[in-house]
């Protein structure tokens, strides 16, 4: 009888190691399930629209934020930048050092390509330090863009800039201007839209004056247009207050 009990109490400790280890086994399972599920969260491939790059340059909404090249140029734009319109193909770009400065230059294909910061902003004010070497086309600094239909634009064209916007496909042109400037030279390009007000300039002068109604947030980039070099030194961009 004793030998009996012995052998019942033995079966019932090994049953009951049994189940211990079979509830550890799935909840280890369950938590190595729940982490492989928040690491492919984590990792979902997001559309260019809402590309989030913790590495790459975010603007600042309360302060000015200066983007300068560095890196590999085919890493630095899919870094900091990604495309509404084109690819990286169509811009060669690569980083060289000009006067002790790294300068981001593009090569383009006459094609049509836009490339612009991750984060969106809305009232703005843009400088944009660059050249052109043999570029001809339009060359546009783009701000408030959705898209390729909806955007805002100042844009320069040999010795002419224009002020403007495109909501839904349809361009509205605010005031175009001429300006002087050697070929070859770096230039400054700024911008500023705050509420309603539009301007544009070349360095400190005012080129561009239009008005219009305030659009929603968008992507601040530069779009090509044309055919030749462009090299860019520096971008600033710096929150506004509505005028």
């Amino acid at each position: 009888m004793k030998s009996k009990t012995k052998i019942v109490r033995v079966f019932l400790a090994v049953m009951a190691l049994f189940v211990i280890n079979a509830c550890g086994q799935s909840d280890k399972s369950t938590s190595e399930t729940q982490e492989a599920e928040t690491t492919a969260a984590d990792h979902k491939e997001e559309p260019a629209g809402n590309h989030k790059d913790h590495a790459a340059v975010a603007l600042n909404a309360e302060e000015s934020t200066v983007w300068k090249p560095s890196g590999e140029g085919v890493e630095l734009i899919g870094r900091d930048f990604h495309f509404i319109a084109g690819n990286v193909d169509q811009l060669n770009p690569v980083v060289m050092s000009e006067g002790g400065e790294n300068v981001l230059q593009l090569t383009t294909s006459g094609d049509q390509a836009a490339f612009v910061f991750h984060n969106k902003m809305g009232n703005v004010g843009i400088a944009i330090t660059l050249k052109q070497d043999g570029y001809e086309g339009t060359l546009k600094i783009i701000h408030h863009a959705q898209n390729t239909d909806t955007y805002e634009f100042v844009s320069i064209k040999g010795n002419s800039m224009s002020q403007g916007r495109i909501v839904n496909g349809i361009e509205k042109v605010f005031d175009t201007k001429s300006f002087d400037s050697t070929p070859g030279d770096w230039m400054t390009i700024r911008v500023s839209a705050a509420g309603t007000h539009y301007k544009g300039y070349l360095g400190d002068k005012n080129i561009t004056h239009g008005h219009g109604d305030e659009l929603d947030a968008g992507y601040i980039g530069i779009m090509t247009e044309g055919s030749g070099k462009v090299a860019i030194k520096s971008i600033e961009v710096t929150p506004l207050e509505a005028e």
